[in-house]
């Protein structure tokens, strides 16, 4: 991959996540409802035109493509080879996901526990009609096993945990949907289990529609990795290209529009996550030096910790709005959006952005160990089993089907043929995104939230 590209991806991932922290804290801190729009300063009026749900969601659709290129693109390539990889695979997953999950719902509950506690409710967030019914525990088991957002709500006011389970389960569905095409399983396991994942997308598409649009969208970003070559040639044409897209369609699709009519989402949805898409293509082919914007160190740094920030950031700042408006009043929480408003929800994002640098070092930071320790769980599971009497039977039939793919997987003109190499767009997109798409190597880690 080229080192641009990843430069791209790591800014494209710290500026989304930041985006999105600013959305959700402008809602909760600055109250533009009574402002006089003759009074409405520039600088107001491209806060309220660059910070709005409508551009937050195209970041949102921009993360499932990244994700789609980096993990989908490198699954595709493994399955392409002889070796099985998906326990590997799943690892990989789990580690990344979990790592930041699991501390992301345990601090909702805290933070949300608390805040209701000593809080008025009037005084922040809690009690608003979108929140309703989110403070079921059953709902936190359920964000446990990533079924937030499409079997069940989400707990607490972790709004965004939603797109963290719709990646995790592209994560799981997506090779197992391709198993057909792998060389390192047997036939009918490959056909059964493919069967098997098709039927339960249908039966969750069938509950929520968008799923199978974004497994879409996600797998169109690992899609590029089999491309031969780009629709368009210059990485400037295709940066204004996106960039005149995504404005254009914040101006026709505004967010009244998509409340009334939420079917038109998957317009704007599907023409941005193109314009990413061909932003990525477009790049991967090229080898432009002279973007000195990418050469910034600081795009890495701030993108390792950006999945950490996404996951906690909403809790974060509800509770700090409720503290400050218990300090501060409730007048000032509900007057017109003023010099105080604007430090206070500066503080605040400023807070919230440490305290996810502080916890990701424990968090994202730790992946590559908690793979390791996951990898020798279940290596020393394996050994045992290996000790029961029955294994000898079990592992049979896999060390000939072993044996013959080694001598050789078909036999052509009398004599054995080895198979023939991955194809040079699976090898690239391998040697680009790493194993699974992840960063060992400095190159670029899986978006979002993986």
């Amino acid at each position: 991959m080229p080192e641009q590209l990843s430069q791209l991806l790591y800014l494209a991932r710290w500026a989304g996540t930041l985006l999105v922290l600013s959305v959700h804290g402008s809602a909760l801190f600055l109250n533009f409802n009574r402002l006089d729009p003759n009074d409405e300063s520039a600088f107001v009026a491209a806060w309220r035109f660059l910070v709005s749900y409508e551009f937050a969601r195209q970041g949102v659709i921009g993360f499932f493509v990244m994700s789609g290129f980096l993990v989908g693109g490198a699954a595709i390539a493994r399955l392409r080879e002889d070796k099985p990889f998906l326990l590997d695979y799943c690892i990989h997953r789990f580690a990344r996901i979990y790592l930041v999950l699991i501390p992301a719902i345990v601090l909702t509950f805290v933070l949300d526990t608390t805040g209701r506690s000593i809080f008025p409710v009037e005084f922040g967030a809690y009690g608003v009609s979108y929140f309703e019914g989110h403070y079921d525990l059953r709902l936190m088991l359920a964000d446990f096993v990533n079924l937030q957002g499409i079997i069940t709500k989400f707990y607490g006011t972790n709004g965004p945990l939603w797109s963290i389970a719709y990646e995790f389960w592209y994560y799981i569905f997506f090779p197992l949907l391709l198993l057909p095409f792998g060389r390192a399983y047997s036939p009918g396991t490959r056909k059964i289990v493919a069967a098997v994942i098709f039927a339960v997308c249908i039966a969750v598409t069938i509950r929520q529609i968008w799923f199978a649009f974004g497994f879409l969208v996600w797998g169109l970003g690992a899609a590029l990795t089999l491309a031969r070559r780009p629709l368009m040639r210059s990485p400037a044409r295709a940066l204004v290209l996106t960039a005149t897209v995504i404005v254009a369609l914040r101006v026709i699709f505004t967010g009244a529009m998509m409340r009334d009519y939420p079917a038109l989402l998957c317009i704007p949805d599907a023409i941005t996550a193109a314009a990413f898409a061909n932003l990525i293509l477009t790049m991967r082919f090229s080898t432009l030096q002279d973007w000195r914007v990418l050469d910034w160190s600081g795009h890495k740094r701030l993108a390792d910790f950006s999945f950490t920030l996404y996951a906690i950031h909403n809790p974060t700042i509800v509770f700090l709005r409720a503290a400050a408006s218990q300090f501060l009043g409730l007048e000032w929480a509900q007057s017109t959006a003023g010099a105080e408003q604007w430090e206070v929800l500066a503080v605040s994002a400023g807070v919230t952005v440490a305290f996810a640098y502080a916890l990701s070092r424990v968090t994202e930071a730790k992946v590559g160990v908690a793979r390791r320790r996951l990898r020798q769980f279940v290596d020393r599971a394996e050994s045992r089993l290996a000790d029961q009497p029955l294994a000898g039977l079990m592992r049979a039939p896999l060390a000939r089907r072993a044996i013959s793919r080694r001598v050789g997987l078909w036999k052509a003109g009398g004599r054995f043929e080895k198979p023939r190499a991955p194809g040079v767009a699976a090898a690239q997109s391998a040697q680009g995104c790493g194993e699974y798409g992840e960063a060992g190597d400095g190159k670029i880690a899986a978006a979002g939230r993986g």
